[in-house]
């Protein structure tokens, strides 16, 4: 039924349930994003929050198994944030205070402390806080060179190129190892818990 009119309560319930709530890996961009396997759902809270909260982008995707509601733009994903924690978000409430509070503590040191709210489902694809640094050198580098190539400034290209290459490659070794290590920590917290190794 589509006929029920959209409000904060609702959509801090279906949030609590389907939403993710995502800090970016460089800066403190926040990306609010809303799953569902029925779309008409997500237009509904898409026209809610166009009234509501007019500025910054959003826009419905579709994925392999369900659609997606996703919110840019710091200022608007803050307030509709706290419009969500004062309707009574529950179970992303932690995470959500945490991002609001990225004004007044730094960076890595929330990034840190969501990993601690979240599940499991991305533990090992997070970058830790040097990760978080190569991905802005990387960053970085790529900007340079669209630049480059943009204002036709040939010269240092090949160098920038190489150094791109070499850090990205850098970039997934470091990733692979970090990954290896909180496999092995995991593993080793689940034997010490009693686990069984499985026969082979």
């Amino acid at each position: 039924d589509t006929s029920f009119s959209c409000s904060w309560s609702y959509l801090a319930g279906i949030f609590d349930a389907e939403g993710h709530i995502k800090l970016g890996l460089c800066d403190l961009s926040i990306e609010l994003r809303l799953a569902q396997k029925d779309s008409a759902i997500l237009h509904i809270a898409r026209e809610f929050l166009l009234k509501t909260c007019p500025t910054g982008a959003k826009y419905i995707s579709k994925g392999a198994s369900a659609h997606y509601l996703a919110c840019s733009g710091i200022r608007t994903n803050r307030l509709i944030l706290e419009k969500l924690v004062a309707a009574g978000l529950i179970v992303k409430r932690p995470v959500a205070l945490l991002v609001l509070s990225v004004c007044t503590v730094t960076h890595s040191s929330v990034r840190n402390t969501i990993v601690k709210h979240v599940g499991h489902q991305g533990r090992y694809k997070r970058l830790d806080a040097a990760g978080c640094q190569r991905a802005r050198q990387i960053k970085c580098l790529q900007h340079k060179l669209r630049h480059r190539v943009a204002s036709c400034k040939l010269e240092g290209i090949e160098q920038v190129e190489c150094s791109l290459d070499r850090l990205a490659q850098e970039h997934a070794v470091a990733n692979a190892e970090t990954r290896y290590q909180f496999i092995r920590s995991d593993v080793r917290s689940l034997l010490r818990a009693g686990a069984k190794k499985l026969p082979c």
